[in-house]
């Protein structure tokens, strides 16, 4: 019996990449990233930490329409490997987001994860990590997977750590 997928594996970042005609694995594409940066003042002169990049074109896409510099991290090297091939004005770190602290080497005005947070097992944990490498009045952009505010609502298998509203 085969297992089904990783879609956060390289190979399922590419295949979510085709599927979206971009480098982006989350849902969404460009419009997710215009409507959860709305209400982000484009500033060149920011620093954003794309968190759970994969592939690159998030951190792009912000970099090109003028909201600031920006850093990725993710835990799989493939997706490293080829943002930083793809995209080399981009800094791109392989870490854990719980390693964040001990990899990147400044602090954020804006930390971003783009359909990334449900897959962390200890999200409080990876927030408190985050805090670390935050600027003073630093802003969390979050577009991520939910599960309902009902009793009883399960998450999706394969979105085990979906926010879940009640909380």
């Amino acid at each position: 019996m085969s297992r089904p997928m990783n879609m956060n594996s390289f190979e399922g970042k590419r295949i979510l990449a085709l599927i979206r005609e971009g480098d982006y694995a989350h849902a969404g594409e460009e419009e997710a990233i215009e409507r959860s940066f709305r209400p982000i003042s484009k500033n060149e002169d920011s620093w954003l930490l794309d968190v759970g990049c994969g592939r690159g074109g998030s951190a792009d896409y912000l970099r090109r329409n003028g909201w600031g510099h920006v850093e990725g991290i993710d835990r799989d090297s493939e997706s490293i490997e080829y943002a930083r091939g793809t995209y080399p004005e981009i800094g791109f770190h392989v870490c854990d987001v719980l390693d964040v602290p001990r990899t990147v080497a400044r602090a954020f005005d804006v930390i971003y994860m783009l359909n990334a947070f449900y897959a962390f097992d200890r999200q409080r944990e990876a927030l408190a990590e985050l805090r670390k490498v935050a600027k003073p009045g630093a802003q969390l952009v979050i577009f991520d997977y939910t599960v309902g505010a009902k009793a009883g609502d399960t998450p999706n298998p394969m979105m085990p750590h979906a926010i879940r509203l009640s909380e």
